[in-house]
């Protein structure tokens, strides 16, 4: 007997979206002109001016862009055509018929087998032409190969969403309710550095006697432009998901001619002022599956969503404090993670060349590999903010509004469109956030130093190398070296 090929689940959700096509290009944006002129933005309260922002753009694109019910398929396969979607539909609707006359017709039943299995032949001859055009539009790209290998194979595609249930990591108690679930993963992404840092027992001394580094550069940040703002726009990937009433990017993109100059205001005024708006450090987190047990919350990854204007805001920063250490070249030459021209294959090389040479040589040699355990969740905001201005010269204004943008941070979890409740955030750097692998950078930078281990790092992944003619002699260097990392991971939980 012929089984069809019909998915048991539902083929369509239905999603809320904006409808552009009615929409009046010029009166859409001269309304948004007109409103954005009369706002005041250089001695108005930033989160204010946010906020009206926000109100102008959602009030007029409900006028402009009412919101309507789409229909979206769940399961998206690039390589069906859609004339193999009308042979699919096709050959179910012969075997509904066939079913429905309990496969009395031979011939019909003959004809039914050989239309499926040209079917099936073409299927897998265009997911076949469909995954070597792919893999010649990624050749020397290895994020873009990455990504399609784990698109291909079955299994490895990470899903927001949750399982049915999820046990409480205090009581044990076995929730089902989406609203329980969010609470309770929430409630473990925000506790979990802070958790995990109060279990390790402090050093003897204060974290000044590993600082090794004093830097006399002083870091400058200099205002933004109209310019500027409309490239960082552009750059934007209308793709990625922002929160509930948040301004889509395409719409941003639409008007950025508009708001540039506008943004540039602002944005200079928060920088003067040495203030980062709260509406600006509020995250929607999205759970993503990483390993093991479904309904283990240390199973999941938290990934933060912030606002486009975030985004924004954030990258000003993030091209200017890149730009000054590495002009400066502050970041360690071990560092390969987060930079740009370097990857995970300069880390492994550097490595194992430096294992073979030892090799070569007959010189005895230790490698210990160290993968920190939450290290994003575990940053500890007072030691960072005193290394950025020891470390690295941020000093003044520009640390004023590192340590306004680390202060009260809040966040909340969403499941199956559930939503917990908001709580700030005390510890740790947003997984999502544009800012956040270089300050996780500056956090670790000084690692190397801390021991005579040759170290290589790739954001919190660590190899440390230590080698010696004598075997005897490099066990006991080894153990007093380990006690060194040991010592600067203390004094950096």
């Amino acid at each position: 007997m012929i089984k069809s090929t019909c998915l048991k689940q539902k083929h369509f959700s239905f999603t809320l979206r904006h409808n552009y096509k009615n929409l009046h290009r010029s009166t859409f944006l001269q309304e948004i002109k007109d409103a954005l002129d009369m706002l005041p933005v250089n001695n108005g309260n930033p989160c204010q001016v946010v906020d009206n922002i926000h109100s102008i753009f959602n009030d007029t694109m409900q006028k402009h862009t009412p919101l309507s019910r789409n229909r979206r398929k769940l399961l998206n396969k690039p390589w069906i055509t859609k004339s193999l979607c009308k042979s699919i539909k096709e050959k179910n609707k012969i075997y509904r018929s066939l079913v429905k006359n309990g496969f009395e017709n031979k011939v019909k039943f003959s004809y039914c087998k050989r239309y499926r299995n040209h079917l099936t032949h073409l299927l897998v001859l265009s997911k076949k032409e469909y995954c070597q055009s792919q893999c010649l539009i990624a050749k020397n790209d290895t994020a873009k190969t990455w990504k399609l290998t784990n698109t291909l194979l079955p299994g490895r595609t990470k899903a927001t969403s949750t399982p049915p249930n999820l046990t409480h990591p205090l009581s044990g108690e076995c929730k089902q309710n989406p609203a329980d679930i969010a609470n309770i993963l929430n409630d473990f992404f925000v506790s979990v550095g802070k958790n995990m840092a109060s279990k390790i027992i402090p050093p003897q001394s204060n974290k000044t006697h590993i600082a090794k580094m004093n830097c006399e550069s002083s870091f400058y940040l200099h205002e933004t432009s109209a310019e500027e703002i409309m490239h960082i726009i552009e750059t934007l990937t209308e793709k990625k998901g922002t929160r509930h009433n948040d301004i889509p990017v395409k719409i941003l993109k639409l008007c950025s001619e508009i708001l540039s100059p506008f943004l540039a205001k602002l944005f200079n005024n928060c920088i003067n002022q040495g203030i980062y708006p709260q509406n600006f450090k509020c995250a929607q987190v999205f759970p993503i599956h990483k390993s093991g047990l479904e309904n283990v919350c240390t199973n999941y990854r938290p990934i933060s969503v912030l606002s486009p204007f975030n985004n924004i805001f954030e990258k000003l920063f993030y091209d200017r404090l890149y730009h000054y250490v590495e002009c400066k070249s502050m970041l360690s030459k071990h560092q390969y993670g987060f930079r740009a021209k370097l990857s995970t294959e300069f880390a492994i090389y550097d490595t194992v060349e430096c294992i073979l040479e030892n090799l070569d040589q007959k010189i005895p040699t230790c490698a210990v590999f160290l993968d920190l355990s939450k290290a994003f969740d575990a940053v500890d905001h007072s030691v960072l903010l005193w290394k950025l201005e020891h470390f690295y010269g941020i000093r003044e204004l520009p640390l004023q509004l590192f340590e306004n943008y680390s202060h009260r941070r809040e966040q909340y979890t969403v499941v199956n469109k559930c939503r917990s409740q908001t709580h700030q955030i005390n510890c740790g750097l947003s997984q999502g956030s544009i800012l956040s692998p270089l300050l996780f950078s500056l956090y670790v930078n000084d690692l190397p130093k801390a021991s005579n281990f040759k170290t290589t790092l790739f954001a919190d992944d660590t190899c440390l190398i230590l080698a010696n003619k004598n075997i005897d002699i490099l066990e006991k260097m080894v153990d007093q070296e380990i006690n060194k990392v040991d010592s600067w991971m203390r004094h950096n939980k």
